[in-house]
């Protein structure tokens, strides 16, 4: 449970067994590179490694081949082998075919659609029995088909039929009235009245006949081409299945060339004919590494001491955690990634997570619902939030069955607490609510004590004692708080065995002092001298106010704990609310349906708020006193993975 131990390898072989180098790299999945260039400025005869990529448009054109055959190229793993200059011969051989019977399907597709737009079109002038070639060779009368909106038709009805305008309705639908208008050839009044009418004029096809004519014999067209789309597609389909195997290995070894040269990005050049890579190595997986090289001739493998770029210099950070601390990750990473000497507080999340929520969401029913809603979400969604409401489930139902609440029902669970000796309920909320309160700002308290603990032994593991002795979150601020504590417990006649005086001058003064002076107080551990700094006012100002500050978070963030208990009170009367709308709809089963609702709205609702609020109480309350997260995320040289192969069979049967 910590942050894994690092070291920095360097790897140095010849430059032209560089992707060999990488293939070995990146089939371990646990080496991290950094920029080698970076790392190794300082330092003679290192020159970056400046080359153009000449496999991305290769692979990208046989990406596109790919497409056109119906497979996803994501869902393509991969190769070690293969030559790029393989490429052009397959595709020489490929495309121009490929390219030919996609063609033949495109066009046929179009001439579909354009007859499917002919038809719906004509279909709108169905009901006139004229032949459109006579219509078209009239010499005296211009013809115009189209549509004006329906409500324009009742304003052509007060227009009426002249010598000059002549019109026939042919169909109307919900928006639009289907007509021709015929009117003397240069006589432009019939344009006009229809112009504003809002008339679209449609362009019907030169075609001869009726325009059911036109219909019946476009939709035998159709027919004939579909026929023809469906002979096409199979030659397609035929063509990928007889090529498919040569193409998906090409393109498989492409892809993993094209990977290999991004890698090559963190590679230098030494003396012009080595190659040089820089790397964090998990420390007791060294001698893996070592055997994966060994396997690339050449190329060895030597410790490191980091120098150039500091930030390149840093570990990165891998969490080591059993694997029921591990969902919690999660919170940790969303937080910030601990830096190498930090602590990692999965654990410490993952307890105080688990038990907050619990005894927030108490409840023995909807404990096991949230769990069983969890595993759910994980085991089909793969949400990771899922795995964390399991084990915050069955903590709330633990809870629940201290609180004796299961579904809201606050006596469903008397017999079984009659029969293991008990005469009722452990802990009654609503009989109890100062003690839960008080309980509340206990549990807060020692959470905080918790946290400050585990912020000096970080600051010790940083070797930044000054702050682990005199920092408010350090020994000088837990003796402070529990003063302060003390202190507030005496004004409720609450007796305390340390002297009042004593708590004052040892317990509160002298801390504020080393917290105040915590700056110069590091300086003088350091062995850099007691300094206050370029200006002795200033410092006293700033300290001044960030002591006030201190004060206000100790105050402030043991309050926040009240939240604990103000949900459990709020969770008990949200039931009883439900409780008492079953009642109020005279019970039975109208009273069951509104329990079930009640139960729905709570779990939901309330699951949300107290993840909310839990996680609230660890990011700000908690990890403000202890936390960074500063840290470089561990992120090993691995290949993308390829879909899953339920996806390459769908992708398979879509070609086919």
């Amino acid at each position: 449970m910590s942050v894994e131990k690092m070291k920095m390898k360097l790897l140095l072989g010849k430059a032209e067994l560089l992707n060999d180098a990488l293939g070995a790299i990146t089939s371990l999945g646990f080496v991290h590179l950094e920029n080698a260039s970076s790392v190794m400025a300082d330092t003679r005869d290192f020159s970056p490694l400046n080359e153009q990529n000449q496999i991305s448009a290769v692979c990208a054109r046989v990406e596109e081949t790919v497409k056109l055959c119906g497979v996803d190229p994501e869902t393509v793993e991969p190769l070690p082998g293969g030559e790029g200059a393989e490429a052009d011969r397959v595709l020489s051989g490929l495309n121009d075919e490929l390219h030919a019977l996609q063609n033949d399907c495109t066009a046929l597709q179009e001439r579909i659609r354009l007859l499917e737009e002919e038809r719906a079109l004509l279909k709108h002038f169905s009901s006139l029995d004229v032949k459109l070639e006579e219509l078209r060779k009239t010499e005296f009368v211009e013809v115009r088909f189209g549509c004006i909106p329906a409500d324009s038709y009742e304003k052509l009805l007060q227009y009426g039929e002249t010598d000059s305008l002549q019109y026939v309705p042919c169909s109307t639908d919900k928006d639009f009235c289907w007509l021709l208008y015929l009117s003397p050839r240069g006589d432009d009044d019939a344009d006009r009245i229809f112009a504003s009418l809002f008339f679209r004029q449609a362009d019907l096809p030169e075609k001869d006949g009726t325009p059911s004519a036109i219909i019946a014999s476009d939709a035998e067209q159709i027919y004939d081409l579909h026929v023809e789309l469906h002979a096409a597609n199979d030659r397609l389909v035929s063509f990928f299945q007889s090529n498919r195997g040569e193409l998906l290995s090409l393109y498989g070894h492409l892809k993993y060339q094209n990977e290999v040269f991004a890698l090559r990005r963190y590679a230098c050049l030494y003396r012009g004919n080595y190659a040089a890579l820089v790397c964090w190595v998990p420390e007791e997986r060294c001698g893996e590494l070592e055997a994966a090289l060994r396997q690339v001739d050449s190329f060895t493998v030597s410790d490191l001491t980091v120098g150039g770029d500091a930030a390149q210099g840093t570990p990165p950070t891998r969490l080591r955690n059993w694997r029921i601390f591990r969902p919690f990750q999660y919170f940790v990473e969303m937080y910030g990634s601990p830096s190498y000497h930090e602590v990692d507080p999965t654990p410490f999340v993952a307890l105080t997570y688990t038990l907050l929520y619990g005894i927030m969401f108490a409840d023995v029913g909807q404990g096991i619902l949230l769990a069983i809603a969890g595993y759910c979400m994980y085991r089909f969604s793969h949400n990771p939030v899922g795995r964390i409401l399991i084990p915050c489930g069955l903590c709330g139902t633990v809870f629940g069955f201290l609180f004796g609440s299961v579904f809201g029902y606050e006596e469903l669970l008397d017999p079984v607490y009659r029969a293991i000796g008990l005469s009722g309920k452990p802990f009654s909320v609503m009989d109890n609510a100062n003690t839960l309160l008080a309980l509340s700002i206990g549990i807060g308290v020692v959470l905080l004590l918790l946290a400050m603990c585990i912020g000096i032994c970080s600051s010790c593991k940083k070797r930044n004692y000054g702050n682990a002795l005199f920092g408010a979150n350090g020994a000088a601020g837990i003796v402070l708080y529990l003063s302060l504590l003390c202190l507030i417990v005496q004004v409720f006649d609450i007796s305390v065995p340390i002297p009042g005086a004593l708590l004052a001058t040892v317990g509160v003064l002298l801390p504020v002092c080393l917290v105040f002076f915590h700056a110069p107080l590091n300086s003088l551990l350091r062995g850099e001298g007691f300094r206050l700094g370029e200006s002795v006012g200033d410092y006293v100002i700033e300290n001044l106010f960030e002591l006030i500050e201190v004060f206000l978070s100790y105050f402030t963030n043991t309050l926040s704990f009240l939240r604990v208990g103000a949900f459990v009170l709020i969770h008990a009367g949200m039931m009883m609310a439900f409780s008492a709308l079953a009642e109020i709809v005279g019970g039975g089963a109208l009273g069951v349906v509104m329990m079930v609702i009640g139960n729905v709205f709570v779990t939901v609702l309330e699951g949300l708020l107290v993840a909310i609020q839990v996680l609230r109480l660890e990011f700000y309350e908690m990890f403000s006193r202890f936390y960074d997260g500063d840290g470089k995320q561990f992120s090993p040289a691995v290949f993308r993975r390829a879909k899953s192969a339920s996806k390459l069979r769908r992708s398979k049967r879509s070609a086919s």
